[in-house]
C-alpha cells in the first residue's frame, strides 16, 4: 500500500513499498513537463506497482513549478536532496536509482553528478548527440518522399532545417539545458568510473534529435562499451508511452534492469 512521505520544508511525495525488500534501494521518479507525480498516462503509478512486485520501493514527488510541487523560486537541488534524507530517515534507503522521462530525465542526470547516494539513473529520452547519424538518417527520410518534393526538403535540409516542420523555433539542447556532447561523454565516464549504473532508452517520440541506434556511440563515446550501460532504442513507441503496450514493455525492461539493485552484493 502506499505512504506518505514528508519531505520537511517542501511538501510531500509517494511511496510505493517493495512486497519484499530485497536491499534498501529506491527508485525516485522526478516528473516531468506539465505532468505530476502520476506521469503520463500514469504511468509512474504502474511503474511503482510493477516494481514493487520486483523488490523495488518507488518514490515519486513533484518537483517546483510542477504539478503539484512548490512554488517559483524553490532549489529543485535542493528539494531532492531533502526527498533523499526523508527516504533515508524514514525507510531506511541509502542507495537510490533516480530517473524519469524527458527533462526529468535531464534533472536526473545533473542531480547524479554530484550525490553519491546515486546508484543508478534511468534516462528515458534524455540527451543523445545528432550528429553525422542523425543527419544521414534524416537525408534518408527525406528521400522517401515523392520525387517531386525533394527540392523543397533539400533546400530545408542545406539550411539545417527540420524538412517536417520547416523551422526550429529554438534549439532542443537550450530549451532541455542539456551539457554540451563533449561534456556530457566526460560526465557518462565519470559516473561509470563511481560504480553508477545508467539504462538509456529512447522512443521514436523524439525524432527532432534521435533517428539512429549509431547516434548513441557519439553520444556515449567509449563509455558505450561499458558493462554499467545499457541502451535501448524503439523508434515504434511513443514520447509519453500513450500504447499500453508499449509501458509494459518498458517496465519489463526497467524491472529486469533493477534487478541487478536487489541481488546481495558478492563476497569479496
Amino acid at each position: 500500500m502506499d505512504e506518505v512521505i514528508d519531505i520537511p520544508g517542501f511538501g510531500y511525495g509517494i511511496l510505493t513499498p517493495a512486497r519484499r525488500r530485497a536491499t534498501p534501494v529506491t527508485l525516485v521518479l522526478l516528473n516531468a513537463g506539465l505532468t505530476h507525480r502520476v506521469g503520463p498516462f500514469r504511468s509512474y503509478v504502474a511503474i511503482a506497482r510493477y516494481l514493487a512486485t520486483r523488490s523495488v520501493d518507488v518514490f515519486r514527488f513533484d518537483l517546483p513549478r510542477v504539478g503539484d510541487g512548490p512554488a517559483a523560486g524553490v532549489s529543485v537541488n535542493a528539494m531532492v536532496a531533502a526527498a533523499l534524507d526523508a527516504l533515508e530517515r524514514e525507510v531506511g534507503s541509502r542507495r537510490f536509482v533516480i530517473g524519469g522521462i524527458c527533462s526529468a530525465a535531464d534533472m536526473a542526470w545533473h542531480i547524479a553528478q554530484h550525490d553519491p547516494r546515486i546508484a543508478g539513473v534511468w534516462l528515458l529520452d534524455g540527451f543523445a548527440h545528432r550528429g553525422r547519424w542523425f543527419r544521414l538518417a534524416r537525408v534518408r527520410k527525406a528521400l522517401r518522399r515523392p520525387p517531386w518534393q525533394w527540392p523543397g526538403l533539400a533546400w530545408r535540409l542545406l539550411r539545417g532545417l527540420r524538412p517536417e516542420e520547416g523551422v526550429y523555433a529554438a534549439d532542443i539542447a537550450v530549451i532541455r539545458d542539456w551539457p554540451e556532447p563533449k561534456a556530457f561523454r566526460r560526465q557518462s565516464t565519470d559516473l561509470l568510473s563511481r560504480g553508477v549504473r545508467i539504462l538509456a532508452m529512447y522512443t521514436g517520440g523524439v525524432s527532432k534529435y534521435m533517428l539512429d541506434r549509431r547516434q548513441l556511440d557519439d553520444t556515449f563515446g567509449k563509455s558505450c562499451r561499458h558493462a554499467g550501460l545499457t541502451t535501448t532504442y524503439w523508434p515504434a513507441f511513443d514520447h509519453t508511452l500513450m500504447s499500453p503496450a508499449d509501458r509494459d514493455h518498458v517496465l519489463s525492461s526497467l524491472g529486469d534492469w533493477c534487478e541487478q539493485f536487489t541481488r546481495p552484493a558478492a563476497a569479496p
